[in-house]
């Protein structure tokens, strides 16, 4: 009988230990889930952008399909990628990014639907938003190595006085809307980006792969591979360097209109006009 108590209770003692020690190991893994977490969404990222553009707030519209492909799956990539290009466009210092829910809310209620630069802003208007993001999906191909076209145009309700004429030749012919030969200036956007990125090219590989470093900077067992395989992956790149790349545009912009100046003796100038009409 005696044997029978002690033997059951070192079953107990056994039990209990187990118990405990489970308990410890999940809280340890939830613990270290939770940091992975947070040190891979965000500082992680070393190039943190800042903005050379006047504007402060701006609205970004639902991306269009200008690619001639109307599966399902590239419907879904062109409303993923309006999605994660307002995320990383959030990433931008000196941009306060309307949130997209007051965007859709406000074409649903008043059945506005955006076909060319006037109606983007009355939208501007509607908003409080001093510029508007109108992009465009003018490629896809989600097969290794995917290859995505993409199209912006950024209209700003107080413009520089002139819009300048390598913007202007881009506007007349220009993806989502050509603003068309001869447009007012006061009409056409202040930044245009049109390019295809396509992975299978060396620079745009290399620059997939720098990116995966700086997003996943816990590492994965398949590396920077499934961005070539994970379209909402690519296309998480592709928002954040179409973004990079509309920014060194402005830089330059403003480089080469701050060099005529000086040439022609006048003013520098400012960083834009800024503000709101």
């Amino acid at each position: 009988m005696e044997q029978r108590l002690e033997g059951e209770s070192v079953e107990r003692g056994v039990r209990r230990a187990m118990a405990m020690t489970v308990g410890l190991l999940v809280a340890a893994v939830s613990l270290a889930g939770c940091r992975g977490a947070g040190s891979a969404f965000w500082p992680r990222d070393s190039e943190r952008l800042v903005s050379p553009f006047a504007f402060k707030r701006v609205a970004v519209l639902p991306f269009i399909n200008l690619s001639g492909e109307t599966a399902p799956e590239c419907e879904q990539a062109v409303r993923n990628m309006w999605t994660l290009f307002h995320a990383e466009l959030q990433r931008v210092r000196g941009l306060q990014v309307v949130p997209p829910g007051a965007v859709t809310d406000y074409l649903r209620r008043g059945q506005l639907k955006i076909s060319s630069p006037r109606e983007v802003f009355v939208l501007a208007r509607a908003l409080d938003a001093d510029a508007v993001v109108v992009g465009a999906v003018t490629s896809y191909d989600p097969y290794y190595k995917p290859r995505v076209g993409v199209a912006l145009q950024v209209y700003q309700r107080r413009p520089r006085a002139q819009a300048s004429p390598d913007i202007l030749a881009m506007a007349e012919r220009g993806r989502p809307f050509p603003v068309g030969r001869g447009g007012a200036s006061e009409k056409a956007p202040v930044a245009v980006l049109d390019r295809i990125y396509d992975s299978g090219e060396l620079r745009i590989d290399q620059a997939v792969r720098r990116f995966a470093k700086q997003r996943d900077a816990l590492g994965s067992a398949f590396g920077s591979e499934r961005y070539f395989h994970d379209m909402e992956k690519y296309l998480s790149f592709v928002s954040r360097q179409a973004i990079v790349d509309l920014i060194a545009a402005e830089r330059r912009r403003q480089k080469e209109e701050k060099k005529r100046l000086k040439e022609e003796g006048g003013s520098e100038p400012e960083k834009g006009t800024g503000g709101r009409s």
